[in-house]
């Protein structure tokens, strides 16, 4: 026997590093997108939690930035794809394969395109990933030994998993639900009480702060039915598993049982599980591609094992995969160098953030509502910046950050429309970008109204109502809301659609005195010309001060408008 002859397992690591390091390069000379940089700043203020997301990327993003520049953001990303490469692996491969078998692996797995994005992406589906293959693989041993010595692994993942992203809880689920008999064993509870005791520290975030994240996930994010998200969702899912081989897992899936094959019997019933949820999901409004990202587990395991022993299958896959690989290098290519000058969120950003930062004289910019804008300006200019949350757009972590109380009374840049009054305008390399100087920043967000006497309905057609508030000022300045620079409204808002305001006007001018609560009654002139009876709606009141307009200053109430 020839020593010097390369075995699989070498060939495996040697592609799994190969493939880390293109990954490790692709990192470095990227731009970072809009969402990463959004976590950049969380990974500047750790928490137990956020707005919108649980806190693992903030953890990763933390921990790798003691190298500079985006590689230094994506560190932990690049570094955690080959560890889940290598646990599907460990899962599916028998004791014996050749070579062939890890070339075959390789190719369906660098075929899937969002394998190429999430490889050095520095977003929550890269550590979900990892320990969704983590807690599959203690699942597995369990199920195989019936040992309680995975119980404490499986824990520790379920909850790594938790901290990872929300959606992860149907991986556990459909794992679950996948092998029922699971149910009927004590360890399982034991795990999930573990789990939940691990996840602790985060449900109590949840609970200082109202529980935020699951009402904007559960609850914000709802939009009116649309047939165009099924389509876009089935669209979606085809693309990302590689239309020349998601096909193939179907057929798979109604010739192929693998009952004798634990593993793939288990991803193959988790992807239908997947696929049959988000479907649902499309009732509710748009569904990411990345909110089912574990089922390229499921793909690459069954296309490989259905290929593997079988020539003509064995020849299929290998020439799709290879032209799906060298399509996706391309698109890899034009994302580092963007040779054609596009503009996208992975290009000129230090260009265009720097030529703002010199327009401004280097000012705090404070963005309406543009979050990821302001997170961008932040990280390649190294200035202050903060999203003012807005009614308009939906709210961010911005929300419960107090960064523009750093601020005031001092001079700020004010992110405006292009169409605003006096603005001025520069063109940069993304674009246009109009601004507005406040030479004194005042803000009025964090203006407390709490409404004594809400109504549940209100007349479809012109109504009056009485109403009392209870407004507090938290700043050590007075607001004077005088129906021209600062105003008072109730609104009506259906959420990712419209809004309508309705002024409260004052008779005379209502001074808020600093630090200091104050209660008035006023009539209020309800007419809407965009909220259908019968229908419910989102209220409450908010302070506009142009340019800025912020969140609810109030509670959001639930409002019915009747006949």
């Amino acid at each position: 026997m020839n020593k010097n002859k390369l075995s699989a397992n070498q060939l495996f690591w040697i592609l799994n590093i190969a493939w880390m390091l293109l990954n490790l390069l692709q990192a470095s000379v990227t731009e970072l997108a809009n969402d990463e940089a959004y976590y950049v700043v969380f990974a500047k203020h750790l928490d137990w939690g956020y707005y919108d997301h649980p806190p693992m990327i903030a953890w990763f993003i933390y921990l790798g930035q003691w190298l500079s520049g985006e590689l230094g953001v994506r560190l932990l990303t690049v570094l955690s794809q080959p560890i889940y490469i290598w646990l599907l692996w460990k899962l599916i491969a028998p004791a014996t394969v050749e070579k062939k078998d890890v070339w075959l692996f390789f190719i369906i797995a660098l075929a899937m395109p969002i394998l190429h994005i999430y490889g050095f992406v520095a977003v929550p589906d890269a550590p979900l990933m990892l320990f969704s293959a983590l807690f599959l693989y203690f699942f597995v041993q369990y199920l195989q030994h019936t040992s309680w010595y995975y119980i404490p692994f499986m824990a520790l993942a379920i909850a790594a998993i938790g901290y990872s992203k929300y959606t992860g809880v149907l991986v556990v689920l459909f794992a679950c639900v996948a092998y029922p008999k699971v149910f009927l064993r004590k360890g399982i509870y034991i795990t999930a009480t573990l789990s939940l005791l691990l996840m602790l520290p985060h449900l109590y975030w949840q609970y200082q702060h109202e529980w935020v994240s699951f009402q904007y996930h559960l609850v914000g994010r709802n939009q009116d039915f649309n047939a165009f998200y099924i389509a876009e969702y089935v669209g979606n899912f085809i693309a990302v598993f590689n239309p020349f081989i998601l096909p193939l897992v179907v057929w798979i899936g109604f010739k192929n049982r693998h009952q004798d094959k634990l593993t793939l019997l288990i991803l193959k019933r988790i992807a239908l599980f997947f696929f049959l949820f988000f479907f649902a999901s499309c009732i509710r409004g748009h569904v990411q591609p990345q909110w089912f990202i574990f089922v390229t587990f499921s793909v690459i395991a069954l296309v490989w094992q259905w290929a593997r022993n079988h020539e003509k299958r064995y020849r299929y896959i290998r020439t799709v995969s290879i032209i799906s690989i060298v399509i996706l290098i391309g698109f890899r290519i034009v994302a580092a160098t963007n040779p054609f000058g596009m503009k996208a969120e992975v290009f000129n950003n230090k260009t265009s953030y720097t030529q703002i930062a010199n327009a401004t004289g280097n000012l705090p910019v404070i963005f309406m509502g543009k979050y990821t804008m302001a997170a961008k300006y932040s990280y390649y200019t190294g200035l202050d910046a903060h999203a003012s949350p807005n009614i308009h757009f939906r709210t961010s972590q911005y929300q419960l950050w107090d960064f523009d109380s750093n601020l005031l009374e001092k001079p700020v840049a004010i992110h405006v429309g292009g169409d605003y009054p006096n603005a001025t305008h520069i063109q940069t390399a993304n674009g246009q970008f109009s601004f507005v100087i406040d030479s004194c920043y005042m803000p009025i967000r964090k203006v407390q109204i709490q409404w004594l006497n809400p109504y549940n309905t209100i007349a479809s057609k012109r109504e009056e109502k009485n109403m009392t508030l209870s407004i507090h000022n938290p700043y050590p300045y007075d607001i004077v809301i005088d129906n021209e620079k600062i105003q008072l409204h109730y609104i009506i808002r259906k959420p990712w659609s419209w809004v309508e305001y309705f002024p409260v006007d004052v008779e005379n001018p209502l001074i808020l005195t600093a630090f200091s609560t104050t209660n008035i009654q006023q009539k209020i002139s309800i007419e809407s010309e965009k909220a259908k009876p019968n229908e419910t709606y989102e209220t409450g009141f908010l302070l506009t001060k142009p340019p800025y307009i912020v969140w609810y200053n109030s509670p959001i109430y639930n409002i019915q408008i009747v006949p």
